[in-house]
């Protein structure tokens, strides 16, 4: 009997997925990038200044380093990531779900796998954005998006509608204002000196005198 097409299917290559050296960089630039660091820091080792030399050869150094560093390799075992500095191989069990970046970034974020244990997820720099929803099927594991903060609008202040109280309110206290202004100004009459010639020209007086 001839063979079905969903065994041949079923007994077909695993879904793999392989990620690129320099992803999110343009090839040809990062080589020339790395190219410039390590001569110009062997240029400046030459003038004399060690310090700055050694640090733009480290640099280069790592571009290089990036370039021929084994890409990461997703299957049904596991995620493989070779010369990494943390978890260069994490089964599935270990995985909890595959976070996506918010779509319309710039420039586009790589996805990174969360883990049941917590912590910091694991970023899969050399891994596109939108190779993130085969990921999860081929781990069987959900895809997440972490949530977009929003802005927050600060409405504007509202005008407090005046009530009668308020405006009864508004008229004593203009009206308790104005009474202690008059005492001030009936003590201030009070207290200031009568002049002589005043008193010697009272009409009062001089009608007495008359009399």
């Amino acid at each position: 009997m001839g063979e079905s097409s969903s065994d041949r299917q079923e007994t077909g290559p695993a879904p793999r997925v392989v990620g690129q050296r320099w992803a999110g960089r343009h090839p040809v630039l990062a080589r020339v990038a790395a190219t410039f660091y390590v001569g110009y820091g062997v240029f400046q080792c030459w003038r004399g200044d060690v310090v700055l030399g050694c640090l733009l050869v480290v640099a280069g150094g790592l571009f290089v380093l990036m370039s021929v560093r084994p890409p990461t390799v997703i299957d049904v075992r596991g995620i493989r990531r070779p010369y990494r500095w943390r978890r260069r191989f994490i089964t599935w069990p270990e995985v909890e779900a595959i976070v996506v970046p918010p779509t319309g970034l710039e420039p586009a974020v790589a996805p990174r796998v969360a883990l049941r244990a917590g912590g910091r997820p694991v970023p899969l720099e050399d891994i596109a954005p939108d190779q993130a929803a085969l990921v999860a099927r081929i781990g069987d594991r959900p895809l997440r998006r972490p949530p977009v903060p929003g802005v927050l609008i600060t409405p504007p202040p509202r005008e407090k509608v005046r009530t009668d109280v308020d405006v009864e309110a508004d008229v004593a206290r203009r009206a308790a204002a104005l009474e202690r202004r008059w005492v001030a100004l009936e003590a201030q009459n009070r207290q200031r000196p009568r002049s002589a010639s005043r008193s010697a020209g009272d009409p009062s007086d001089g009608g007495e005198h008359h009399q």
